[in-house]
């Protein structure tokens, strides 16, 4: 199990921003999840960004929500 971060540790990267395996660490999943749900559609709303994944932390957020029955 990969160790989690704090949503307050996440939101201080780059522009409230996180790459594919911090994502992964702030959702306690693996970056190869993250990519095999990027793969069939899966997940939380993932953007690329000079060649690289990333994914914002209030989408993160919204995700662990909504997979929580707290919002739609």
């Amino acid at each position: 199990m990969m160790p989690r971060i704090s949503y307050d540790a996440a939101a201080t990267g780059a522009a409230g921003r996180l790459n594919r395996t911090d994502a992964g660490r702030y959702l306690g999943v693996t970056s190869k999840t993250l990519a095999e749900w990027r793969r069939t559609g899966k997940g939380p709303p993932s953007h690329k960004i000079g060649g690289m994944c990333f994914y914002y932390t209030d989408d993160l957020r919204a995700y662990v929500r909504e997979q929580a029955g707290l919002q739609k």
